[in-house]
């Protein structure tokens, strides 16, 4: 071969070289550029969620709320070490696909007084905080998880904190068994994160919360911390206010006015405060004693245009199986059923008794129907009753006929939308009366007080858990590491590495 043919086929294999390195480093930086590019596109959009159950999937309901929303939220992941929540980190970032979202990691190790900022409580890792312009939710990582007794999975969910406390008390699991026939260890774990989530979302992002106040200077019973507390917890932060010397105005930004246990009466500019803001459509959630309104005159012809009437005596129970073992005057009444639109939802299906939350009203009286001096369209209906077998013991020698009694009656108005809730026993909501239901008469208010304060009803309460029976991919970041330098540096690598060397060997022929 002639000088100048070599000469061509050496220009002819650097050339192919070159072409070789460069296909070799365009491939790679392609790889490069992909990679960064799916980093910053929302996981919604890249992650392809592989789980039997769609773990990582956002129901519609979720999607369209997330859709509207219009203010911007902000999702704080608590993490402490290096690995995020193989759970929870792909379920927060399908969050992330919607523009007001945002989602923050921050390690209380190296910035200890950051979770001071929204709670003194002590969260767990992987807690996440939600924040927007208008308030703050602390939720644990535990409350993102529940159980479900199985084969009782229609009696409703149970946190995964209380789960925990009830199957480590010994006399709870036999108690259960026996008397229920329900293996409480025999349950299974689920992830309610869409639930919990979208519902915190929408709760921070309302702009004005309802705002519940409580009567005061009439000798009224004030709440105990702990049930202030449980109230506070679930958004129902009550406030005191007083009438005494002002309008009606005073009342222009209350949800829900709570009267508990007056032991004086109103006076007459206080009455009538009290009837503007019915007339406006206000809300009233009553709670006497026996024989109080009877020397409370006024307050009674408040609850009177509400169609409502207290009856005089103490009820004694007849069915022992409708009071406790030591007081026939400490009672479990029986909820009646009725137009969950227009009374309160007290069939709530969850342990322990009768598949329903139980309630223990401790010295109540009755409240029966008043519709002569009712106010026109107004609705009457029981809450709950005594058996048939109650009598009312009006004084030490005097004993009505007996019969069924109501205790907690409701009262709507059609016309300005003005509602009330009585409950003929105010020590029900103490915390001594309490502890006879198990704290079941706290559910039973918080559940009243949902009803009468109308202005905010969660749009995602039927949102369905999802099980943990299957097993879910789980892939930690040491894992994913070691993929992201093999796809990303080894195989790109390679590539150039072989190009380099066909171009030397055959630059050197």
């Amino acid at each position: 071969m002639s000088e100048r043919g070599t000469e061509m086929t050496r220009s002819k294999t650097l050339l192919t070289g070159i072409k070789l390195t460069a296909v070799a480093l365009a491939f790679f930086i392609v790889l490069v550029g992909m990679n960064i590019l799916i980093g910053v596109v929302p996981g919604k959009y890249t992650a392809l969620d592989i789980t039997p159950n769609k773990l990582y999937t956002l129901s519609k309901q979720t999607e369209s709320f997330l859709q509207q929303l219009d203010t911007d939220v902000t999702l704080y992941v608590l993490c402490n070490d290096s690995d995020p929540s193989v759970i929870l980190q792909p379920f927060l970032n399908q969050f992330t696909a919607t523009p007001r979202i945002s989602l923050k990691t921050v390690d209380p190790k190296r910035d200890p007084d950051f979770i001071k900022q929204y709670t003194d409580t002590e969260l767990s890792n992987f807690s996440v905080i939600v924040e927007s312009e208008y308030r703050n939710l602390a939720i644990d990582y535990y409350d993102f998880l529940c159980y479900k007794i199985n084969g009782y999975e229609d009696l409703g969910e149970l946190p995964y904190a209380k789960y925990q406390e009830m199957v480590g008390n010994q006399n709870l699991l036999i108690y259960y068994y026996q008397y229920y026939s329900i293996n409480l260890l025999d349950a299974t774990l689920y992830f309610c994160g869409d639930l919990v989530l979208s519902s915190a979302i929408e709760y921070v992002s309302i702009p004005e919360l309802p705002h519940p106040l409580m009567l005061t200077e009439h000798g009224e019973t004030p709440f105990s911390e702990e049930l202030k507390g449980y109230l506070d917890r679930l958004g129902f932060s009550v406030t005191d206010c007083s009438l005494k010397g002002q309008s009606a105005d005073v009342l222009s930004n209350c949800s829900v006015l709570i009267i508990n246990d007056p032991k004086t009466d109103l006076d007459e500019d206080e009455l009538s405060a009290l009837q503007t803001f019915a007339a406006k459509g206000g809300t009233f959630l009553l709670l006497t004693s026996p024989d109080s309104m009877d020397s409370l005159p006024r307050f009674s012809k408040l609850a009177a245009q509400f169609g409502l009437v207290a009856k005089s005596g103490l009820i004694h129970e007849g069915d022992e199986i409708y009071h406790t073992a030591s007081s026939a005057t400490e009672i479990f009444p029986i909820p009646q059923s009725g137009d969950s639109s227009s009374s309160p939802p007290y069939t709530i299906n969850y342990l322990p008794a009768s598949n329903s939350y139980m309630m223990c009203l401790p010295g109540a009286h009755a409240i029966e129907s008043n519709p002569e001096q009712a106010l026109a369209g107004t609705t009457v209906q029981i809450v709950s009753q005594t058996s048939p077998s109650a009598r009312i013991q009006i004084d030490a020698d005097v004993v009505d006929e007996g019969g069924s009694y109501a205790v907690c009656m409701s009262s709507v108005n059609s016309q300005t939308g003005s509602l009330m809730v009585w409950y003929g026993c105010s020590d029900a909501f103490t915390d001594e009366g309490a502890v006879l239901s198990s704290f079941g008469n706290y559910v039973y208010l918080y559940t009243t007080l949902s009803f009468l304060r109308r202005t905010y009803t969660s749009s995602l309460d039927t949102l369905e858990s999802i099980s943990l029976h299957e097993s879910t991919l789980d892939i930690s970041t040491s894992n994913k590491t070691v993929w992201i330098v093999v796809s990303v540096i080894l195989i790109p690598g390679a590539i150039i590495g072989v190009g380099t060397f066909m171009w030397i060997r055959r630059k050197k022929q």
